[in-house]
């Protein structure tokens, strides 16, 4: 299944959910080999061929060894940068290279907040049983000469890995693309959806990704509560009596519970923090941003 969200018009940015990625793989694969071949270059190594048989023999065995399953988030953003550093652009292939020509970790900064928000979202629209954990594939930044691709890339290399995923339903993208907009127009979430996303990644410590949902939940609640001068459960009490008058008693027994944890964890040093504690916090995050969003599109 493929879905198109759209994030924001200014930086640009689309997302792509879907389960065939071989575009967006092919991206990544073209940068990782021409760095690979730019470091074979520099080693002083000699691959006995052309740069660009290196380049097709590379491509095809990276193909090999990849078998991609589960569902992808592929997103595709555009914006303006200042004139790039093209002196070392060298074309190999049907595709152009440069080392270094612009800053990539500026570049990625930009759509960092964007990004977390529409993950942090699909998460929030597919409540319905998936571990929710995220794996970073890879990242190609890829400049535009009138129209040729000119890939840009540095020394800091790492490892893309793939496994496998739940399917997203049609409804769940849905709902996910509609949570995308509204928490990526609020800035006062910005903190939150970073944190709440961090819990999910899967080369995060469980301790860390403990700490990370906790805080995500702290800080929504001071985010969104109208006295930040009362006491953490009071104002929580007050969010649940706002948006889930129904069954605030239930969640406000759960927020104590967890709250109770939290404070032996870090006040007292006791216990790890368990799967089912961490689940329940990102849960009970999870549901309160949902509601909180929702009063927002009405």
């Amino acid at each position: 299944m493929d879905a198109e969200i759209i994030v924001s018009a200014s930086p640009e940015l689309k997302a792509y959910v879907t389960e065939r990625p071989d575009d967006a793989l092919l991206r990544i694969d073209h940068a990782a080999a021409l760095s690979k071949l730019v470091l074979t270059a520099f080693t002083g190594s000699e691959p006995g061929m052309s740069p660009e048989q290196a380049l097709d023999q590379e491509l095809a065995s990276r193909l090999a060894d990849r078998k991609p399953g589960g569902v992808f988030a592929v997103f595709d953003g555009t914006t303006e940068i200042e004139q790039p550093d093209l002196r070392n652009r060298r074309a190999v292939g049907d595709v152009d290279f440069t080392l270094d020509a612009v800053d990539k970790a500026d570049v990625t900064a930009i759509f960092a907040h964007l990004t977390d928000c529409t993950l942090a979202a699909l998460k929030l629209g597919h409540a319905d049983g998936a571990d929710g954990q995220t794996e970073h594939v890879g990242t190609a930044v890829v400049l535009l000469d009138d129209q040729r691709e000119i890939y840009s890339s540095s020394f800091h290399f790492g490892v893309a890995r793939l496994s496998l995923a739940k399917p997203m339903t049609a409804a769940g993208i849905k709902r996910s693309a509609t949570l995308a907009k509204a928490l990526a127009k609020n800035t006062h979430l910005k903190r939150v959806a970073l944190l709440y996303v961090e819990s999910f990644r899967r080369e995060t410590h469980p301790l860390f990704a403990f700490v990370a949902a906790w805080s995500a939940l702290e800080g929504f609640i001071k985010n969104t509560s109208k006295n930040s001068k009362k006491r953490l459960q009071k104002q929580f009490e007050e969010i649940a009596s706002n948006l889930n008058p129904s069954h605030k008693h239930t969640d406000i027994k759960e927020f104590c519970k967890l709250y109770k944890y939290r404070n032996k964890f870090f006040h007292e040093g006791d216990g790890d923090p368990s799967k089912q504690v961490l689940d329940n916090t990102r849960a009970l995050l999870g549901k309160y941003l949902v509601l909180h969003l929702s009063t927002l599109n009405h």
